[in-house]
């Protein structure tokens, strides 16, 4: 007997909607950056984005191109994230990471402001 692709797709395949992940690493904090990733990861459902520094220490994660925690939430929220995992926590921080969450959960669900007016 043979069979047409057709006729077995409801038989063996189950279609159903995906889910979008994003990454987000190594990156400086800048406008353009921001304005692509908006085009990229509107609306993701994950986010894995780092967050190597406090805010406090903005100028050190420029001079290294990585985000702190503050900007990797206002990233999160102004690509309309649905669930942001941080990561990559700098050993500076060693015993201290619950501030770095905190730091990015606070971004995330913050007003619509852009940090811009006050991080370069």
């Amino acid at each position: 007997m043979t069979r047409q692709v057709a006729e077995l797709r409801p038989l063996v395949l189950d279609v159903v909607s995906g889910q979008r992940v994003g990454y987000v690493t190594d990156l400086r904090y800048t406008e353009p950056n921001i304005e692509t990733l908006s085009h990229l990861l509107a609306d993701v459902d994950v986010l894995y984005i780092e967050s190597v520094f406090l805010d406090e220490d903005q100028a050190h994660a420029a001079r290294k191109n990585h985000l702190t925690a503050r900007q990797a939430g206002d990233i999160a929220r102004r690509v309309r994230a649905k669930a942001i995992v941080p990561f990559h926590h700098s050993p500076r921080y060693e015993g201290r990471s619950a501030e770095l969450l905190a730091e990015v959960r606070a971004a995330w669900a913050g007003s619509p402001v852009s940090p811009f007016e006050t991080a370069q």
